[in-house]
This record gives C-alpha cells, structure tokens and sequence, in this order.
C-alpha cells in the first residue's frame, strides 16, 4: 500500500527562512518600525495575507493589509532574485530515500505557488513531488488544518495515513489539527520554535531511516 509524505518549504525543503526574515525586515523599516527576532518567529509558516493581518494589528498600523501585502510582495520581487537559497542540509538524500521507500510525497506551504514551483525547480527536485499547494489555495493559513486537508485530498487519502515534516510551530499546529502525524525538525535558522505539539522531533534528516520509519505508528495503518 502506498505512503505519504507531506513536506513544508521554507525551513524544511529550503533553507529559506534567514532571507525572508531580512526582506521582511526592510519592510518593516519602510513602515518606520522595527522587526525583532522575537517577533519573526511568531510568523513563521503563515501566509502572506494573515500574516500582514497580524502586523497590522499588533503595531496598529493605518495601511491596509492589501497595501501591506503588495508592498512586501514588490519588495519580494526586486530582492529575491539577488539570493541563492540553498536546499535545507540532508533533504536531498532523505527525498531519494523516501523514494526509494515508496512513499507518495508533496509539498505544502504558505508560500505563493509561483515560488514553490520556482525553488522546486532550481533544486531540481520537482519530480518528487506529486501535488503542490499554497497557502493561497485556502481560506485559512497554517496554524489552521486547511492546506493539509486540501493536500490529503488531492492525494485522495484520509489525512491519519500521512506523515508530515514541519519546522514551525504554526506548522506543527496546522498538521496536527488535521490529524496528521507531524515530525517536527529543529532549523536553527527558524528560531526557537515551540515544536512540543509533534509526535517527533528531530534535529537532523539523517535520523530519518528506514527503521525510524518502520517504527512510526503511522506506518502500521497503511
């Protein structure tokens, strides 16, 4: 029987969260305020829109959030370009291995889809992936369960037979709502997130292995 993997992007597939945390920072200084460590984490694996409904509400901010949105999306535009992301450490292996396991993978994230299938594509790791969704798929971002249900029935299976790797708290939150079993990976560069609500935590992919897998029990309903 075929199993599923469900992987978030930034923080997990991409090692992307440092960059986004610098071109939100700029935006945040155009708006005349500042952006603290601290408060980056809280955002961490939301979408684009509630994210700036946050913002806009936590700084009492008088723009509003489709102002907000677009002028962090142009800033987005002119400054991505300049970086190279690189793939998260060890994902490249775990995805082979994974593959070679049988599992049916795809990718979930608050990102816009343009960027998903941009990055997928620079890594040359597209073809792993069955589906793609993005926050802007749903109504509801992460911590909200919506962009994983979507994913499960895309997939066509009952959200307890999925396996999900998140590195946010928002994330973690997000699949286990869902009823999904939920790996959480400590990324250093995203913070001190509050993983605790994962069944597992893990700091490196290579802990990943085919006994890890065997144990899981998730694996034992397929």
């Amino acid at each position: 029987m075929k199993k599923y993997f469900i992987f978030d992007m930034d923080g997990v597939l991409i090692d992307s969260e440092p960059v986004h945390q610098q071109i939100l920072s700029q935006t945040f200084q155009e708006l005349g305020i500042s952006l603290l460590d601290e408060y980056y984490y809280t955002l961490v694996g939301m979408a684009a829109g509630p994210m700036w409904e946050k913002i806009k509400a936590d700084f009492a901010l008088h723009e509003e959030v489709g102002s907000l949105v677009k002028k962090h999306k142009v800033l987005k535009g002119q400054l991505l370009p300049s970086y190279t992301i690189p793939a998260t450490p060890g994902i490249l292996s775990l995805l082979n291995r994974l593959k070679l396991e049988g599992y049916v993978m795809a990718v979930a994230s608050s990102s816009p889809k343009l960027l998903i299938e941009s990055y997928t594509s620079q890594l040359h790791i597209q073809s792993f992936f069955q589906e793609f969704v993005s926050g802007e798929e749903v109504s509801r971002s992460k911590p909200f369960p919506d962009i994983f249900l979507k994913t499960a029935d895309l997939l066509g299976v009952l959200p307890s037979v999925c396996i999900v790797i998140e590195d946010s708290r928002n994330g973690v939150v997000a699949a286990k709502s869902a009823g999904m079993f939920c790996i959480g990976y400590k990324n250093e560069h995203s913070g001190p997130q509050d993983l605790s609500m994962a069944d597992v935590i893990i700091e490196h992919f290579d802990e990943i292995t085919s006994e890890f897998l065997s144990n899981l029990p998730v694996c034992h309903q397929l």
